[in-house]
């Protein structure tokens, strides 16, 4: 079965293609294997020619317990998530959203890929995307960060930061942070 493909240079032709349509995503999951948790939170946001055309963010019940320790992270509890519709519903509106996209972008984004990729497996979908880790670029190109979290790499870019560790909120934040590394690559 074919996997999704990281991209392994930021240069300006992948500049370029930021002009396509792109989709930058983020999860929230129970934890951190894409084989036994479950994404709780998807949030994203869909670009063409750099501009914003569609986002969508929903909340889906992960049929378990949501651990206290994710719980602190995200601040999402089993309350919150108790009647929402589960991935069996949202895979497909996650597909629909997807299609049509040249890249999907964010941050440490493999993470997320790997969990995406497991929930369509389990329903019965296919992903196959050419991923880009605004993390992976931003260690390069911001080098004098502090780290290169999304939040610190918010304040050091001096970009707001509206919801910290909710999906969408983080996936607004790393489409600034992915103009700033766009900006910087193509300065050069």
């Amino acid at each position: 079965m074919p996997m999704s493909e990281a991209v392994q240079f930021f240069t300006k032709e992948v500049v370029k293609e930021l002009n396509k349509t792109i989709v930058v995503l983020d999860t929230e999951t129970t934890g951190f294997s894409q084989y036994t948790d479950r994404i709780i939170e998807f949030g994203a946001i869909k670009l063409v020619n750099g501009r914003e055309v569609d986002s969508m963010s929903v909340l889906m019940n992960p049929q378990m317990p949501i651990p206290s320790s994710s719980s602190s992270v995200h601040g999402i509890v089993d309350s919150m998530v108790a009647d929402k519709p589960t991935e069996q519903y949202y895979a497909p509106k996650i597909a629909e959203f997807l299609k049509g996209a040249d890249l999907i972008v964010g941050h440490n984004v493999a993470f997320d890929i790997r969990f995406l990729e497991q929930m369509f497996i389990r329903n019965g979908l296919s992903f196959n995307y050419k991923y880009l880790d605004t993390l992976k670029f931003a260690k390069k190109i911001f080098k004098y960060a502090p780290n290169h979290k999304l939040t610190t790499l918010a304040e050091y870019l001096n970009i707001e930061i509206k919801d910290v560790h909710r999906a969408l909120a983080d996936v607004e934040t790393t489409v600034w942070v992915l103009r700033y590394l766009a900006y910087q690559v193509m300065k050069y």
